[in-house]
């Protein structure tokens, strides 16, 4: 029952009972890949705020998973939960519409396919983007006879 690899420690965060707090994503990372077996490990880590959000968890939060995790781990592990930053992408794209179809209900179509790509429970840290999924399943809206072009920017000021 003890959490030997970081994916243990994943599968447990993630598991950790919702009567402690729910965490939304989770990341573990050994700074040290090269080190002996007795390293820190990080758990970078997000929650949900109420407007299903995702948002840094609260310090009660990882305090709850710490003291979680520690009735797991091996007696050598060190664990740090850190925050793990949240990045908001805005998608540019243009699309040409077949001459019988309503150019705003497309769009409105195709915008609500673009969230769904993006829903925020079927994707995980460090998961790419492929533009080229995300383009084709733009291209087979209904009433989209053309998808011009596809963009991705950043909607907040970089670090």
């Amino acid at each position: 029952m003890r959490n030997v690899t970081a994916d243990d420690y994943l599968v447990r965060t993630l598991s950790m009972p919702s009567k402690f707090g729910t965490i939304s994503k989770a990341l573990t990372q050994r700074p040290n890949a090269g080190g002996d077996a007795n390293t820190t490990l990080n758990i970078f880590v997000l929650s949900i705020d109420v407007n299903k959000h995702l948002t840094t968890a609260s310090s009660t939060l990882k305090n709850n998973l710490k003291s979680y995790l520690n009735q797991y781990r091996m007696i050598g592990d060190n664990i740090e939960i850190r925050d793990a930053f949240v990045i908001n992408i805005g998608i540019d794209f243009e699309i040409i519409v077949l001459p019988s179809f309503n150019g705003k209900e497309v769009l409105v179509r195709a915008i609500d396919r673009v969230k769904k790509y993006f829903d925020t429970e079927k994707w995980q840290f460090n998961q790419p983007i492929l533009l080229n999924d995300l383009a084709a399943k733009l291209s087979v809206v209904e009433g989209v006879q053309a998808l011009v072009d596809v963009k991705i920017k950043n909607n907040v000021s970089t670090r």
